[in-house]
């Protein structure tokens, strides 16, 4: 996860990627690019409509199929996960920023609004709530 928070910090302007990973842990906001997926089966299911292949069933070869059917398959899964992810998004992709010890201790003010804003931000469900400082 650290490459990841070191590409976020090339990203930033103005020297404020040092930031970026200040009062968060590794784990705390990630995700993942399905439309790119589903975008990409769609151009090969187009582009190798009529390309010949060997079909498979059980892992034996079979009829043949199109290399454009098979991407159609992949496709209509992906859409398919893809519609139910989004119903759970609202129940499962919460935000998590709480720092390392669950306490956005390293915020001094403003803490629970810096995470609901975050969050907000993100289009993401609030996470677990935070701890109270010891």
């Amino acid at each position: 996860m650290q490459g990841v928070v070191s590409q976020l910090n090339k990203l930033c302007r103005d020297k404020l990627g040092e930031y970026c990973h200040w009062g968060a842990t590794t784990q705390d906001i990630t995700d993942t690019e399905l439309g790119a997926i589903s975008a990409a089966l769609a151009t090969l299911a187009r582009t190798h409509r009529d390309t010949p292949m060997i079909g498979r069933s059980s892992l034996q070869q079979a009829i043949p199929v199109t290399f454009g059917y098979e991407m159609a398959g992949l496709l209509s899964a992906i859409e398919r996960h893809r519609e139910r992810l989004a119903r759970l998004r609202p129940r499962v992709l919460v935000g998590e920023f709480a720092g390392a010890a669950g306490t956005l201790a390293s915020l001094q003010t403003g803490a629970m609004e810096t995470q609901a804003g975050l969050c907000a931000e993100l289009g993401l469900g609030p996470g677990s709530a935070v701890r109270p400082r010891a």
